[in-house]
């Protein structure tokens, strides 16, 4: 069975999107927990960094996410393919 690449690049683009609005939503709205649970998951202490979110940030952050998921679900299908 073959995989299309860039319909997994499309929907890997997508997925990524998701996740990265979701973020940026919960980090404005909690930003307090937020930090503490990005300091579970990382295993240092972030209560001294101040979230500084902006709207260019946010897109631009957006951009480089989705093209990056985009590049790498695309490698994914391909190598699957020639593999």
């Amino acid at each position: 069975m073959a995989i299309v690449p860039y319909k997994l690049a499309i929907a890997s683009a997508l997925s990524v999107s998701v996740i990265w609005i979701t973020c940026i939503l919960l980090v404005s709205i909690f930003p307090g927990m937020m930090s503490s649970m990005t300091s579970l998951m990382f295993h240092i202490d972030m209560g001294s960094i101040d979230w500084q979110i902006t709207s260019v940030g946010a897109i631009v952050g957006l951009i480089v996410w989705a093209l990056t998921a985009g590049l790498a679900g695309w490698l994914l299908g391909y190598a699957y393919n020639k593999l």
